[in-house]
């Protein structure tokens, strides 16, 4: 708008529409970066996974013989809390004691959660 033009009313209820439009504009950027980030971060968990596990010695044990492999397969289900199988718990708590390649990975999962 020019300096020269002068203002004029708005149609009623014009602004309101203006408002709902950008909040659902807002809400949909939201969105879409919450996918994103989700996507990139399981996108990076699997390929850094896939790292991790190409790296390890498959022969590793400790002593409740649960291999550096087995361990990762379980440490998305020991961190969300849905490792109800106490003696596999036990287990991988007793390799995350011993083991400081899975540490490190068990922390990279939780920083992604």
């Amino acid at each position: 708008m020019s300096e020269r033009e002068p203002w004029i009313k708005c149609p009623a209820g014009e602004l309101s529409k203006l408002q709902q439009s950008l909040q659902a504009r807002d809400a949909q950027t939201l969105s879409r970066r919450r996918f994103l980030i989700a996507g990139g971060g399981a996108a990076a968990a699997v390929a850094g996974g896939g790292l991790f596990v190409l790296t390890l010695g498959q022969g590793q044990k400790d002593c409740q013989n649960l291999t550096c492999i087995a361990a990762v397969e379980l440490m998305p289900s020991y961190i969300d809390g849905t490792l109800t199988d106490q003696q596999a718990r036990t287990s991988l708590e007793a390799h995350l004691d011993r083991c400081p390649k899975c540490q490190r990975h068990l922390e990279e999962l939780e920083a992604l959660i």
